[in-house]
């Protein structure tokens, strides 16, 4: 496995532990494809958009999540949205209580009540730097961590960066 898809998966186990009531997964499918019970639990889809270097050998990898949500058909659209926000709320804990690796939020986007009973959000990862050589062995467990009682810094907010738009 690539490098990257190593800390793909790492992270995947983080988010995974985070979230136990929910699906993490890095397949991403449509709501039709997914089993219905997975959707009404809530689906994580992690996926890679590409990495970055600056100039001290750094490396980034820029992580699109989905978020999947299906309420009963008689959920009101608020409902759906409240769902959606829960999951943004799951997702900025999820970055306040991990080790191995910095997690920067970008921006995130939902469903805007469109799509009842259905829910999504969508949203960007920033996460690392990793130094390969220091870091990763060619089979290491997972380094990127979720720690669950506490708050690791408990004084300081992730960094949220807003962007202007989603990556292409």
């Amino acid at each position: 496995m690539s490098q990257y898809g190593l800390i793909l998966d790492s992270l995947k186990s983080a988010l995974a532990a985070a979230s136990p009531d929910r699906i993490v997964t890095r397949e991403l499918k449509d709501f039709a494809d997914r089993d219905r019970a997975d959707i009404t639990k809530g689906v994580y889809t992690l996926i890679s958009q590409g990495l970055n270097a600056d100039e001290n050998d750094e490396e980034t990898l820029d992580v699109l999540l989905v978020g999947q949500i299906e309420l009963t058909e008689s959920a009101s659209p608020s409902a759906i949205e409240e769902a959606e926000l829960s999951m943004i709320d799951e997702i900025r804990s999820f970055a306040r209580k991990v080790s191995g690796a910095r997690i920067v939020l970008g921006r995130f986007r939902q469903s805007a009540q469109l799509d009842a009973p259905y829910g999504f959000i969508s949203g960007t990862l920033k996460v690392g730097p990793f130094y390969f050589e220091d870091v990763l062995d060619p089979s290491p467990a997972p380094f990127i961590t979720f720690h669950a009682e506490s708050q690791l810094d408990a004084d300081t907010e992730p960094e949220i960066v807003i962007e202007e738009s989603l990556p292409q």
